[in-house]
């Protein structure tokens, strides 16, 4: 996922602190539908496969959360939009996910919410976007939310 985007001078990383200790990066799913992203034998939280290129941060321990590390993605030149779409987040009801916009300065500049469905969230697929002149860094906070695994998808961005 990472080279199909670097030469277009986006680069991911996971950032911050995280009680999670069973690996950092995030798992990159290749086969299957949408929907079959969070469906394997051990679980509904567990990741199985999700479509080509689709990026997730995993999952974690059944309790322990927050564990995710933040998902951070840096952009080589200004953007004026960013959008992905959250799949599964079905944490505690009514709890927020943010995709946090930064400037070149690392000033925050713009913040997309989406809300957390609880358990009725599980499988389902929401947009979040941010939208502001001079993009350079946008930050998921999944470092704050209370869910065992949610999965990424079809990210994309507009240049300035």
């Amino acid at each position: 996922m990472d080279d199909e985007f670097t030469s277009l001078g986006v680069s991911f990383s996971l950032v911050g602190s995280s009680s999670f200790t069973g690996g950092a990066a995030p798992i990159i799913a290749t086969e299957g539908g949408v929907k079959a992203a969070f469906a394997s034998a051990s679980g509904n939280n567990t990741p199985a496969s999700s479509p080509v290129n689709s990026i997730t941060s995993g999952a974690g321990p059944s309790s322990g959360c927050p564990w995710i590390k933040a998902f951070q993605a840096d952009f080589a030149m200004a953007v004026s939009s960013v959008s992905v779409f959250v799949q599964d987040f079905d944490s505690i009801p009514g709890q927020e996910l943010h995709m946090i916009a930064f400037d070149g300065s690392g000033n925050e500049i713009a913040r997309g919410t989406i809300i957390s469905l609880g358990s009725g969230g599980d499988g389902a697929i929401q947009e979040l976007s941010v939208s502001a002149p001079g993009i350079r860094r946008i930050k998921i906070d999944t470092d704050t939310i209370n869910d065992n695994g949610i999965a990424f998808d079809d990210f994309s961005f507009l240049s300035q």
